[in-house]
């Protein structure tokens, strides 16, 4: 039921970009976990601390993530999340889910705006540049590296950068 893709790093001049996809093949209709409702109605879901200590919430288990809290944070910040994205369609339905890196827009009291920085597939359902709410139990870290680098130059993992 589940495997994971491990993808080239993928690296530009706006974002440094690190994608582990795990390809989940999406469930009937009786067996499928509660994230797989926000999927279903908004082609993605975002990967969420709180929900992750929920037994049987998320399909499999995922590493312990330090999180970040809002007031550590300040507009042009970099963040990770990770999102789970719905692909195909009918009877072929499966989920794609990688880590996504934001520029911080905007910052609230309970949420922040950022804007996505990663080069995503045409089909999915969020691409570069949209902007999205994140809450912040579904931020998973801040990046401390400001520069950037093009794929021709440089090919290395997140935790090397970081």
């Amino acid at each position: 039921m589940f495997s994971t893709l491990l993808l080239p790093v993928t690296l530009n001049l706006k974002s440094l970009v690190i994608i582990k996809m795990t390809i989940i093949k999406f469930p009937s209709k009786h067996t499928k976990p509660a994230f797989f409702d926000d999927i279903t109605e908004d082609g993605y879901h975002v990967f969420s601390l709180k929900n992750a200590e929920i037994p049987n919430f998320y399909p499999n288990e995922f590493p312990d993530y330090p999180g970040v809290s809002l007031q550590n944070l300040k507009v042009d910040d970099d963040i990770t999340i990770r999102v789970f994205f719905r692909i195909g369609s009918g009877e072929d339905i499966r989920i794609d889910g990688g880590y996504l890196d934001l520029e911080v827009e905007h910052i609230e009291s309970d949420k922040v705006v950022a804007v996505i920085r990663t080069e995503l597939p045409k089909e999915f359902s969020l691409g570069t540049g949209d902007s999205l709410e994140v809450f912040q139990d579904e931020i998973l870290y801040k990046s401390e590296v400001k520069e950037h680098y093009s794929c021709d130059t440089l090919k290395m993992t997140r935790k090397q950068v970081l």
